[in-house]
């Protein structure tokens, strides 16, 4: 049916690295440590902490949006979830300043985690304008919020 023509194949630089380590007895330098397991890369290892924080600090921001909420009655039940989503982006914005000190290679920019964290305070905010009676309040800020970011993109990209 399908045959392969091996003469076409190429075999890439960093795939003979690997093979001639492996054929020394060198298994860390082909991923592998003594026991057979891979090791986790510098790469995983950051992104992997950075979840473990992200989970950590999504559980302590919903303690404190309820915390807020029962105790303190500074606000009614229904405004738990947008505030929430407003703690939520102020975390992204936290996360937006690890990412540019200390980038990932394939991982989301420190824009992109900026953008959206200051999206989801906006629209976190605009809830409790919404809620207040300041429907076009609420809308004003999102607008805002959207058009900010369009043109920090437009700067960005000269």
């Amino acid at each position: 049916m399908w045959k392969i023509n091996t003469c076409q194949l190429e075999v890439l630089p960093r795939m003979r690295r690997e093979d001639i380590a492996l054929a020394k007895g060198d298994k860390s330098m082909a991923g592998q440590n003594t026991a057979g397991q891979n090791t986790p890369t510098p790469q995983k290892s950051r992104r992997a902490d950075r979840n473990l924080l992200t989970i950590g600090a999504l559980f302590f921001i919903i303690i404190i949006s309820f915390l807020l909420y029962y105790p303190a009655k500074l606000y009614g039940a229904i405004y738990i979830i947008p505030a929430i989503i407003g703690f939520f982006g102020a975390w992204l914005e936290v996360l937006s300043y690890m990412q540019h000190s200390n980038p990932e290679k394939y991982g989301r920019g420190a824009f992109s985690y900026f953008g959206w964290g200051l999206l989801l305070m906006a629209v976190g905010g605009a809830c409790f304008l919404d809620g207040y009676g300041y429907g076009i309040y609420a809308f004003a800020l999102v607008l805002l919020v959207l058009g900010g970011l369009a043109i920090a993109a437009a700067f960005r990209r000269k």
